[in-house]
């Protein structure tokens, strides 16, 4: 592991963002922008200074990779710090008298934390085989009120993946507030056909979702008993928050590329130049590798340090926090994103 020395202080990346939020929170005022300025200026400076990264290890390096209980146990402190970033985020807020201004920057800031990472980090979890994993990454989305992801992702996206059936799959001219009311209906409801514990007695409460969709009440109920209003508000808030983050990723992940449907009516497999990529060094290791999609496609239980990046796939001109503002602007988005569609 000579090579590459840097690769396993890139996923300290995340921890650098609740550094700065756990910072925030105390110092107040504009601190409380620090975590969306790092997101979304400071990582695509640091991306455009540290460069790329394409080329991958050696199988033998891969084996070790895997077995290295330093990538097995950063996923779970992180866990341990995103759910604590959102309780103590959420009482400071309740105690604590916040303007206006500061309001908008810690309920932005919280987003961030439970979408940009905890819901990232679900993610990753939520492929593990083991039980302790996914349960995991079940408690960290019924805390942005989206345990539907859950089912949906794991179930759903991965089978019908850049398909018409796949809510999750952005169309070719579809700008993203388009995409975000149908990929958050279409994905309740596919969620739901999909979480029934007895397909053969389909009732309401025999429903993974349900169930899921449950727990978040129960935590919306709880933080309005111990932080009234500002709780529950607060609360919904940055669920809201983490939510769009995430569809908005989801937008950009896989925007135009669309699988062939054979002769018998299916579709062809799922192939690396289904999903856009990024190889930039600091925005991977702050998402675990999620910009490395098309070998997790490929390969959906394969460990983020594992992930390895193809040539020859659809490459974006920027990580994705970078693409996550464009796909704000469709102008501007279509504008970078269609000469690589159709080169």
């Amino acid at each position: 592991m000579k090579k590459k020395i840097w690769y396993p202080l890139s996923f300290l990346n995340p921890f650098v963002m609740l550094v700065f939020f756990y910072s925030s929170l105390f110092l107040k005022g504009g601190s409380l922008y620090i975590v969306p300025l790092f997101s979304f200026v400071l990582v695509p400076l640091i991306d455009r200074v540290v460069g790329e990264d394409k080329g991958n290890f050696s199988d033998s390096d891969y084996s070790l990779l895997e077995k290295n209980l330093f990538y097995e146990g950063l996923p779970w402190c992180l866990f341990i710090g995103i759910l604590a970033a959102l309780y103590l985020g959420i009482w400071v807020f309740c105690r604590g008298t916040f303007s206006i201004f500061e309001t908008i920057g810690l309920v932005f800031s919280l987003g961030l934390v439970t979408g940009g990472l905890g819901i990232n980090l679900a993610h990753e979890l939520g492929h593990k085989k083991g039980k302790m994993a996914q349960g995991a990454a079940q408690i960290l989305l019924a805390h942005v009120f989206y345990g539907q992801f859950f089912i949906e992702h794991n179930k759903g996206h991965h089978k019908n993946v850049s398909t018409p059936n796949d809510p999750a799959s952005s169309r070719y001219n579809e700008s993203f507030y388009s995409f975000f009311p149908r990929t958050l209906i279409g994905t309740f409801k596919s969620a739901y056909s999909l979480g029934f514990y007895d397909f053969k007695n389909k009732v309401f409460w025999k429903n993974h979702t349900s169930f899921l969709t449950l727990v978040s009440l129960i935590i919306a109920c709880f933080f309005c008993f111990f932080g009234g209003l500002k709780g529950l508000l607060g609360f919904l808030s940055q669920s809201f928050l983490a939510i769009l983050l995430l569809e908005i990723i989801n937008y950009v992940e896989h925007y135009g590329l669309e699988r062939k449907k054979n002769p018998s009516g299916r579709y062809e497999k799922v192939r690396p130049y289904h999903s856009w990529n990024s190889d930039y060094i600091f925005s991977n290791g702050l998402l675990l590798n999620l910009q490395r999609h098309s070998d997790h496609h490929a390969y959906a239980d394969r460990p983020y340090q594992n992930l390895r990046t193809h040539d020859g796939v659809p490459q974006l001109p920027w990580g994705y926090p970078t693409m996550m503002i464009l796909a704000l602007f469709p102008r501007l988005w279509r504008r970078f994103v269609h000469p690589l569609l159709e080169s």
